[in-house]
């Protein structure tokens, strides 16, 4: 009996001092990490955002007390950071710090709407209009996008392919882009045999001095070659041949055309770029 109680009271002192001489504070883990994000508008719910442990206190024994900082708590419909402010402390009174940073703020990209298919159609020498997108997101009302035409090289005069690229950002600045192709074509209702075989051809060198070779066409019969440049200026126009000089030409983006039996395709040649 005598030996058991010395055993306690030797366990009982062992631990006191144990106490007594911890100086080491407990260790706090964040199991999402010091900054997280909350999508605006969405529920809010808090899941567990740490863990802890001591050198000598048992982890279930370390108090952990967290407060709502400046902003209070986490109010998903208002974009404001709101920090979680956390402490442990183990039975000798050591205290450990850290911080937890909600930031409440919009992450999805508004959607561009073009109210047109994603390709049209124009037909060639005739005025383009073009149609407005409009624009829609999950939080911000459409007063509060910006929706802007960052870029249009349509040009009716030449027949080829363009893009028209319009941007939306919404009041938290998420970025999206949307692209309308534009078809510029003698007729809008049809594709030829010709057409497709007209898609062979190519041009070499391009970029080039000039001096340009037209391979990928079998047949040069009823075809003929113009030449415009970045203005839609016609500078050149021959029957079909294997080669074309715009050598005594300005530098500069020309749009070579092939025509044949009333199908085209229009190539882009960069002279001394």
């Amino acid at each position: 009996m005598k030996s058991k109680l010395l055993l306690t009271a030797f366990l009982f002192f062992f631990i006191l001092s144990s106490f007594a001489t911890d100086t080491t504070p407990p260790t706090i883990t964040l199991k999402y990490g010091q900054h997280q994000n909350v999508q605006l508008g969405s529920v809010f719910i808090l899941s567990e955002p740490l863990s802890v442990s001591d050198n000598v206190t048992d982890s279930a024994d370390i108090v952990v007390t967290t407060t709502w900082g400046y902003n209070g708590a986490v109010n998903s419909m208002v974009r404001k950071v709101y920090p979680l402010y956390i402490v442990a402390e183990d039975l000798a009174g050591n205290k450990a710090y850290d911080t937890v940073w909600f930031n409440t703020d919009d992450t999805i990209p508004p959607v561009i709407n073009l109210n047109t298919p994603d390709e049209v159609c124009v037909k060639y020498q005739t005025p383009y209009n073009s149609v407005q997108p409009t624009v829609t997101d999950n939080f911000y009302s459409s007063g509060q996008i910006s929706l802007v035409k960052k870029s249009s090289d349509v040009n009716t005069n030449v027949i080829g392919t363009y893009t028209e690229v319009f941007e939306a950002v919404d009041g938290s600045g998420n970025i999206t882009t949307k692209t309308r192709i534009v078809h510029v074509k003698y007729d809008c209702n049809t594709v030829g045999i010709q057409q497709q075989k007209l898609n062979t051809v190519s041009i070499y060198p391009n970029p080039g001095n000039g001096h340009i070779s037209i391979i990928g066409l079998e047949n040069q019969d009823e075809a003929f070659v113009s030449v415009y440049n970045a203005n839609g200026a016609l500078v050149y126009n021959s029957s079909m041949t294997d080669s074309i000089d715009l050598s005594g030409f300005s530098m500069g983006l020309y749009f070579i055309q092939i025509t044949q039996n009333k199908e085209i395709i229009t190539l882009t040649y960069n002279y001394g770029f």
